[in-house]
């Protein structure tokens, strides 16, 4: 495993912690502006899965 596959593995889990902090951002009774916590959410979250997904496939590309 080199480092740009564990660098992949690392986005999407940090893609995972946001898509969690999102569900329970929801969950807790805060005065915060959903709109905002669940657009950036998604969009952080699509952001890291697609490098994530990049740098594994760059990875295993080279192996090859």
């Amino acid at each position: 495993m080199n480092v740009k596959e564990k660098a992949g593995e690392f986005l999407l889990d940090m893609a995972k912690l946001i898509f969690g902090g999102i569900i329970l951002s929801g969950i807790v009774n805060e005065p915060i502006n959903r709109w905002v916590i669940y657009s950036l959410g998604v969009f952080f979250s699509f952001f890291l899965i697609m490098m994530g997904f990049v740098l594994i496939d760059n990875s295993k590309k080279k192996e090859v």
